[in-house]
């Protein structure tokens, strides 16, 4: 790693720990050229350091953090940028949520069948397990309506791979299934 993204690391760091609650998921999205192995080892080095200094509230929601950005990172060995997975999960979730016929979805499935891989499945997770707490009742309950909507979708999905489909499904039905629980 060179200085200069050490240092992009560390403020993006300083960001998340400073930022009001809720706003995490935005500066992700805005820095996701930054969510690499290397972020997630600094955040490790940050949070040590933070748990040392005896501010382990901070230190916890780093290491939390961590972990969630860090599945999608073990995924990310594709060519395709996380940016074109996120841009691509929200127009899809935005037309599922609009008119979730599988007439409407499929010919965008059929387009992006390179990002219906594993990745997406974690980074789909990732963004659930940031977004939906910051969300009110009833806006993240629509949220998980329409990422359930979307797994039966993608678990018809007569297109890809069978098996990436089904992995993307159900971590939908799974988030689905937390945000409907009594």
């Amino acid at each position: 790693m060179n200085e200069q993204r050490i240092e992009a690391y560390l403020a993006l760091i300083e960001r998340l720990l400073t930022c009001e609650g809720g706003e995490e998921p935005q500066i992700l999205n805005a820095n996701l050229e930054l969510i690499d192995k290397g972020l997630l080892q600094t955040m490790e080095l940050v949070a040590a350091k933070l748990a040392e200094d005896g501010n382990l509230e901070a230190a916890e929601f780093l290491q939390e953090l961590s972990i969630q950005l860090g599945g999608a990172v073990e995924q990310g060995a594709s060519l395709l940028s996380p940016q074109e997975y996120f841009n691509f999960m929200g127009e899809v979730l935005q037309l599922v949520s609009e008119n979730p016929e599988p007439q409407v979805v499929y010919p965008l499935l059929s387009k992006n069948l390179d990002k219906l891989d594993t990745f997406f499945a974690q980074l789909l997770r990732s963004w659930a397990a940031l977004a939906l707490p910051q969300a009110g009742l009833e806006e993240s309950q629509g949220i998980a309506g329409t990422i359930g909507n979307f797994s039966n979708l993608i678990q018809q999905f007569p297109m890809g791979d069978k098996g990436n489909n089904l992995e993307i499904a159900i971590v939908g039905y799974e988030i689905a299934e937390e945000r409907f629980q009594p």
